[in-house]
C-alpha cells in the first residue's frame, strides 16, 4: 500500500456511491472473513458462498503484488488471490445492495476501510509501523478520481487511520503465515486433490 503517490486530502466522507465496490477485485484475510460471518451469523461452513480464490487480470496483476498468492491443485495458477465474489451480472462486490448500498459496512473489510487512502513508511519493513505510527504518512491513491468522497466533510481522522494501518499490518502478517505454510504443504503433497474450499476450511478452523 506505499507505493502510489499524491498530495493527500485530508477532507473525506464516505458517499456509499458503490463506484469503488464495483471497480476491484477485494482482498480480504481470514480476519476479515470471520468479522463478516459473525456479522451475518453465519458458520465458516457458509465461506464459499461470498468469497473464492481468483487470478487477477494481467493489467492489474500489479496491484495486487503484496497480496498473499495461494496454491491449490485444482486451480493450476501461482497467482490466486482470496477475494470478495462479485455479482455476476452487476460485477459488484457481493455484499453491495443499490437501495442498501454495503451490506457489511461495519465489518467491511479493512482494505475497504482504507479506501481511498494509502499508506507510506521509511522503514525497510512494514512490521516496524506497528510500534513507530507516528512514522506513517497517507496519500490518496492515485486512480481514485472518480471517487465522489474526497474533499467532501469534515477532515478525516488520520490517528484513526493509523490505528486502521497497524491492524492491517498485524492481520496482513498473520494470513501471509497461513498462507505460506498451506504453500509448503502442498507444494511436498502433504495436502493432497485440495480446492478452494479446502483452503477456506483451513485459514478458518485449523489455524496453523
Amino acid at each position: 500500500m506505499s507505493k502510489k503517490q499524491k498530495k493527500i486530502k485530508y477532507d473525506f466522507e464516505c458517499q456509499r456511491c458503490g463506484k469503488c465496490c464495483s471497480l476491484y477485485c477485494i482482498p480480504c484475510t481470514n480476519n476479515d472473513i470471520h468479522r463478516i460471518l459473525n456479522f451475518l451469523k453465519l458458520p465458516p461452513e457458509r465461506a464459499s458462498d461470498f468469497f473464492e480464490l481468483v487470478e487477477p487480470d494481467e493489467e492489474i496483476l500489479e496491484s495486487y503484488e503484496d497480496v498473499p498468492k495461494i496454491l491449490v491443485e485444482d486451480i493450476g495458477s501461482e497467482n490466486l488471490v482470496l477475494v470478495i465474489k462479485s455479482d455476476i451480472v452487476e460485477e459488484y462486490c457481493y455484499f453491495y445492495d443499490d437501495e442498501k448500498k454495503c451490506t457489511i459496512y461495519p465489518v467491511r473489510p479493512l482494505v475497504c476501510r482504507f479506501f481511498p487512502f494509502v499508506y507510506e513508511y521509511e522503514e525497510d519493513s512494514e512490521a516496524d509501523l506497528i510500534d513507530n505510527q507516528q512514522d506513517i504518512s497517507f496519500s490518496v491513491y492515485e486512480d481514485s478520481n472518480y471517487c465522489k468522497g474526497i474533499g467532501q466533510g469534515k477532515e478525516f481522522d488520520i490517528n484513526k487511520l493509523k490505528e486502521v494501518t497497524v491492524q492491517t499490518i498485524k492481520e496482513d502478517m498473520e494470513f501471509e503465515k497461513k498462507v505460506k505454510i498451506w504453500n509448503v504443504k502442498v507444494i511436498f503433497n502433504q495436502i493432497k486433490n485440495c480446492e478452494e474450499r479446502d483452503f477456506l476450511n483451513y485459514i478458518l478452523n485449523k489455524g496453523d
